[in-house]
């Protein structure tokens, strides 16, 4: 039983990454739209291993870590002065109401009312 604690931990953070992880993870953050499977086809790797990599690597799933990067692109231009609406498209969300029901989602406001707290 312990043996498989120990496994199960091991799994789920692994610190040092795949080089072409490293690369695959690079590539979706300089750039919102690509998608994981054409960042994975230019580092070699499937998909499905990109995402297993990932998960090893990061403890969490990749689509997690996207959402994260998303988040902090917009919040990055709202912090600047830009309107919510350009944020929300500039972070890579659909629309306003998708990065407003997104953030209420993982942090319990909206972007207005974390706007409101910066000024």
């Amino acid at each position: 039983m312990a043996h498989r604690a120990r496994r199960v931990d091991s799994a789920r953070s692994d610190p040092s990454p795949n080089p072409r992880l490293a690369g695959v993870l690079e590539a979706l953050a300089a750039r919102p739209g690509l998608s994981i499977a054409a960042a994975g086809e230019a580092a070699g790797l499937s998909e499905t291993h990109v995402r297993a990599l990932a998960r090893r690597h990061l403890g969490f799933p990749l689509s997690i870590w996207l959402l994260w990067r998303k988040l902090e692109r917009a919040a990055r231009d709202v912090a600047a002065g830009v309107s919510l609406a350009e944020a929300a498209v500039a972070g890579g969300f659909a629309d306003q109401a998708h990065y407003a029901r997104t953030m209420r989602r993982m942090f319990g406001v909206t972007p207005a009312m974390a706007r409101v707290a910066l000024i």
